[in-house]
């Protein structure tokens, strides 16, 4: 006698997330066959109270904005986020400490941009960090799973979903995978440093034949550059400029 196959038939989204100051990227798939996309958002989150979300849920569900509930806590990030409620990029924060809704808000956005109907998910996720906040990869993996697991309140319902994977890497570490590849580049056998820019971060990376010997970031990214020239230069909060200022730049 056959027994009844109650296995589930998951779909499997694979989604890589950069969670930058500048704007918010991602490239989301159906694994293992699907077309990859690329998901792009503004960087603005802003807190909501209970009244504006049953506001924005009256609203036509668009891509360039998203809000979603975790707990207690609603948020929008995107578009809106900026122009209606005030919200901020958060760039003197920890990326750490807005990561779970803006994941959660790309994890919405990419699922409905790949046209996932199965309710039945498998979420494979693959997030960039600064150096000095990729340790907090397990603690944000727990709390993304149990949120998952319960259901994150988004402009299409719950959003549930099994997350079997959870990786973490430092900004800039997917160059360096690209390099080693490179036959040309000798990557195991030389020491080679990558030296990243961001919008909010400057971060550095060591490899030492193949093996990561150090990895640094700070907070001196292109936002830094830009506010220090402004403000060496002379040029005041409401545009006007000080011309008799001098232009010094020490070491």
């Amino acid at each position: 006698m056959n027994k009844k196959n109650n296995s589930k038939d998951y779909t499997k989204v694979v989604v890589t997330i950069d969670l930058g100051t500048s704007s918010q990227k991602g490239i989301a798939q159906i694994y293992p066959d699907g077309v990859p996309i690329v998901l792009a958002m503004e960087p603005e989150i802003a807190d909501l109270g209970v009244e504006s979300i049953e506001y924005l849920s009256n609203q036509v569900v668009q891509d360039t904005t998203v809000w979603i509930g975790i707990g207690e806590e609603y948020y929008i990030l995107g578009a809106l986020a900026r122009s209606m409620f005030a919200g901020t990029s958060a760039i003197r924060d920890l990326k750490y400490q807005y990561a779970l809704p803006k994941v959660a808000a790309i994890l919405w956005l990419a699922i409905r941009r790949l046209g996932v109907k199965n309710p039945d998910i498998e979420l494979y996720v693959h997030l960039l960090l600064p150096v000095g906040e990729a340790s907090d990869g397990q603690t944000l993996r727990a709390k993304l799973a149990q949120n998952l697991k319960t259901g994150i309140i988004t402009p299409t319902g719950r959003l549930k979903a099994k997350l079997r994977s959870f990786d973490v890497s430092p900004e800039g570490a997917g160059i360096m995978a690209y390099r080693s590849r490179n036959v040309n580049i000798n990557y195991f056998q030389k020491s080679i440093g990558m030296l990243m820019l961001g919008y909010r971060n400057a971060s550095f990376i060591l490899s030492h034949k193949g093996n990561a010997i150090k990895a640094e970031s700070t907070d001196l990214g292109m936002n830094w550059v830009v506010h220090q020239f402004v403000e060496r230069r002379g040029v005041s909060i409401n545009g006007t400029e000080n011309r008799d200022k001098k232009i010094e730049f020490k070491d």
